[in-house]
Formats: structure tokens, C-alpha cells, sequence
């Protein structure tokens, strides 16, 4: 746990595993995560903060989650091994067994479930979930990133070149606002919806999100700057403001440096006298 100025807090999970991917619910009491172990196998598991306990995911592929949704009930995920018939996943826990569904494209949805942002061959779309009706276009790229708003009028999403807002509603493609240039990723809304989190390497900015008429409410401020590691989904934070970063081994201090000259020729004789 990290604090908005980059105080740390304390430790929210360790684990003796390379993690992959993580999301934090939305009462910040659990975290979903995938990690490879010592032996090279990937799994994805939910840890509860309070109890202590943590449960492995009931998949038979791995899944790198991403974002809580449908008030913590559920998370999406991106499948990275297993099937070929999706790139996407929801993990939901609102029945009486946890059910995960491969979805192709699925990338966020709504807080009240009404519209869903997936990648498409065509480009990143808006779908109402209920009712039909055409989908709208975002952009005519498959975008790395896209969240709802709390309200759901607005996402923020990301591409190669930048950070944009746009709104949900309308021309979703000719409202689009840049926030944050090149290099802004995992972009964050505040609860209130006024303002929009993102990492930039190792940087962490926050920026007013755009006003009622799309227009930009000022660049973006620093937060803190931290060497925290970069997973797929390598940040996230709780309502109360704290940040979840993902902390590294501590560094090891080189003691003996070996150096071995002529190289080559070592090579070239060691290859001779094994022939």
C-alpha cells in the first residue's frame, strides 16, 4: 500500500511467486491475481485480505485479471494460455460456485451493466448489454485499455500515440479528448469521476478529467515516482486513496565483478576440443 505522495503504508500480500497480472475489488478487501510459480505453471487465484484465505480460480487455462465489475461479484481477465476460443474472461462469483466465461473482446463494463466496451475486429465498440441497438464506434483500433466512468457517460481508454476520454452516448468517436501523451497506460477514474489516475513507467499522474463539454481541464500533475514492477495490470487503487503497486525483491548490492577477456578466442578453442 502505497500512499497518493508514494509513502508506503504497509503490506497488503506477499507472495513467493512472479505475478503477472493483479485487480483489487472494489471494497478493497481482495485481490485477484495470476502468478508463476518456481516450476513455471501459471494460475490465477483471489486472495481475501481480512480472512486470509486465498482460493485458486476453477479454470483449466490461465487468466491475467484486470478489472472488479458488477460491484466486486466479478472480474475480467484476459486469457494468455489454454483455449483459442477467447482472449477474454469474466470470473463471476454472484452464484452459489464461481463461473468463469470466455468472452471474445470483453474488455469493462458499466457499473449498472447496461453497456460494455470489446474489441472487435473492426475497433474497440461500445454494446448495450440489454436492448440491442448498433454498437458504437470508440476508435477503429483495438485499444490496450478501457474503463467506465462512475456514472458511465464517459471511458477512459489508451492507444500507442496517448490517453483519451470519450463519452459513452452520441458520437462516441467525435467526442474523443487526449488527457495524457504517449506512454500513459491503466488509466483509473477517481469516485467522484472528476479526475483520472494513470502510470506512465514509472510514474504515477493524476488529471482532471474533462468538463461536461469535453473539453481539457488541465494537464496532468505528478503524483509520486516509484520502481515498482510492471505487470499487465500492475497498479490499482482503493476508494480511500491508497495505492496497490506491486514491490519488487529488495535490490542486492554486487559484491565481485568477474571479468574474462579475449572471449572470442576462448570460445573458438573450447568449440575445437569438443569437436
Amino acid at each position: 500500500w502505497v500512499s497518493p505522495a508514494g509513502a508506503v503504508l504497509g503490506l497488503a500480500l506477499k507472495l513467493d511467486a512472479v505475478v503477472t497480472s493483479y485487480a483489487l475489488s472494489p471494497d478493497a478487501n481482495r485481490i485477484a491475481y495470476s502468478a508463476v510459480d518456481a516450476a513455471g505453471n501459471e494460475r490465477a487465484f483471489v486472495s481475501d485480505l481480512r480472512r486470509h484465505v486465498t482460493d485458486a480460480l476453477p479454470a483449466d487455462f490461465a487468466i491475467w485479471p484486470a478489472n472488479w465489475i458488477r460491484n466486486g461479484a466479478a472480474f475480467t481477465g484476459v486469457v494468455t494460455r489454454g483455449t483459442a476460443r477467447s482472449a477474454s474472461a469474466v470470473v463471476d462469483f454472484s452464484g452459489t460456485s464461481t463461473k468463469v466465461d470466455t468472452l471474445q473482446g470483453f474488455r469493462d463494463e458499466s457499473r449498472d451493466g447496461a453497456t460494455r466496451c470489446v474489441m472487435t475486429r473492426e475497433g474497440t465498440r461500445l454494446f448495450k448489454a440489454r436492448g440491442g441497438g448498433e454498437p458504437a464506434m470508440v476508435d477503429p483500433t483495438r485499444v490496450s485499455w478501457c474503463r467506465f466512468s462512475p456514472d458511465g457517460n464517459r471511458i477512459v481508454w489508451n492507444r500507442i500515440d496517448g490517453m483519451f476520454v470519450s463519452r459513452t452516448t452520441g458520437r462516441v468517436d467525435a467526442s474523443r479528448v487526449q488527457i495524457a501523451l504517449a506512454g500513459a497506460d491503466e488509466g483509473r477514474w477517481s469516485e467522484d469521476g472528476r479526475s483520472i489516475y494513470f502510470r506512465s513507467a514509472n510514474q504515477w499522474f493524476v488529471v482532471d478529467a474533462p468538463t461536461t463539454d469535453m473539453r481539457p481541464a488541465g494537464p496532468p500533475r505528478l503524483l509520486f515516482t516509484g520502481s515498482y514492477l510492471q505487470a499487465w495490470a500492475s497498479w490499482d487503487r482503493a476508494r480511500d486513496g491508497r495505492f496497490l503497486l506491486l514491490q519488487g525483491p529488495p535490490p542486492v548490492r554486487l559484491r565481485t565483478l568477474n571479468v574474462m577477456t579475449n572471449f572470442p578466442t576462448l570460445l573458438e578453442e573450447k568449440l575445437k576440443s569438443s569437436k
